[in-house]
């Protein structure tokens, strides 16, 4: 190296630097020729795998795109038919309120007029009491103030019976003329 360094006219550090420098390039230039195509198709599969990853990163984020647009319109129809639903529940809460309305109006006035039917029928009972009530007061006082004793009471009753057996006669002697009023 010391020799180099004098026929070239350089120290010898210079020289071992450049000699250094010189088998670097060459290193470097060997590596480039003989590597230089494995490198170059190295490199071209890594581009073409990142490549490659970036299309399947496009395609799935696409997939992604359209499953999102579709789960929205899912949403969006989820919506509407949650809001029918809505308003059929409400319509349908509404007609049975309506109908309970009705049915229970319809209750009262049954209701009314069985109580009405009761309270005519307590006042007719009640008018047939306070007339039985009457009836039996004016007896009672009729009794008070009659008096009868065994003999009026025979005598009554003797008055009862003729009446009886007269109308008897009265009656056999009318059908016995109507009979023969008939046969003639």
């Amino acid at each position: 190296m010391r020799h180099l360094a004098h026929l070239v006219g350089l120290s010898p550090e210079t020289a071992f630097r450049l000699y250094e420098d010189f088998n670097f390039l060459l290193m470097l230039a060997l590596l480039v020729w003989k590597g230089g195509p494995l490198l170059r198709s190295r490199f071209q599969e890594c581009s073409k795998s990142i490549r490659l990853a970036i299309d399947e990163a496009h395609r799935l984020s696409e997939d992604a795109r359209k499953r999102l647009v579709e789960v929205e319109k899912r949403w969006a129809q989820l919506d509407s038919a949650i809001a029918a639903m809505q308003a059929a529940a409400e319509e349908q809460m509404e007609n049975e309120e309506k109908a309970l309305a009705a049915q229970t109006a319809e209750e009262t006035r049954r209701i009314w007029g069985y109580a009405q039917l009761e309270m005519d029928n307590v006042a007719r009972r009640a008018r047939h009491e306070l007339k039985v009530f009457a009836a039996d007061l004016a007896v009672s006082l009729a009794r008070q103030s009659m008096r009868i004793d065994e003999s009026i009471d025979q005598e009554l009753i003797q008055g009862f019976t003729n009446q009886l057996e007269h109308r008897q006669a009265t009656a056999s002697t009318t059908t016995e003329v109507s009979v023969q009023a008939a046969k003639v």
